[in-house]
């Protein structure tokens, strides 16, 4: 994950959906809705009413509750997970195709993981989302767990150069950015 990564809500993998999601409930807690409005324009010239609006939102798992902003995501948040930031894993490689001309894989990745619910946590405090997130149990988890044992790599000196809250800010920053340009 990271800068110039796919945010679509159909079609992403988690991380950039629970940011452009959480990115949006926080644009409405503040009634910013031009803002969310230029985030769903798929034609030139089409422009959201306000029901219209919030009905996209709606099916994306963002709701209006008595005045409080509403985040439902699926599962339980129990899954864990192990993300690596786009900038490590070219690092990565580099390292390899310099230090390494065995023949067995090598796994890349941070070597920790963390609950889908922390992971939400975390985008949340980064993004400044203030409301409650909930969980969609109708809806399934996924593999309890994915992480990969990278102890081949790190056993050759390499290590990931940032943090996975580090990673998430920077890729935070970067989709508001090319959000503004696009709007």
């Amino acid at each position: 994950f990271g800068p110039g990564d796919n945010y679509h809500l159909q079609n992403s993998h988690v991380l950039p959906a629970m940011i452009r999601k959480m990115y949006l409930a926080h644009l409405w807690e503040q009634d910013r809705m031009e803002e969310i409005r230029q985030n769903f324009i798929f034609h030139e010239g089409q422009e959201l009413s306000d029901d219209e609006l919030i009905k996209v939102l709606a099916d994306i798992g963002i709701t209006d509750n008595g005045g409080t902003i509403e985040l439902a995501l699926w599962g339980t948040g129990t899954p864990r997970r192990e993300f690596l930031f786009v900038n490590d894993l070219a690092d990565a490689l580099l390292f390899l195709m310099q230090n390494y001309d065995g023949v067995e894989h090598v796994n890349v990745g941070m070597g920790k993981d963390s609950t889908i619910a922390e992971i939400s946590g975390m985008i949340k405090q980064i993004v400044g989302f203030e409301g409650p997130i909930l969980w969609n149990t109708d809806k399934p988890d996924g593999t309890p767990q994915k992480l990969l044992d990278v102890s081949k790599l790190y056993g050759l000196g390499w290590k990931p150069q940032h943090s996975f809250s580090e990673s998430l800010g920077i890729t935070f920053e970067h989709y508001k950015e090319n959000t503004r340009k696009k709007a």
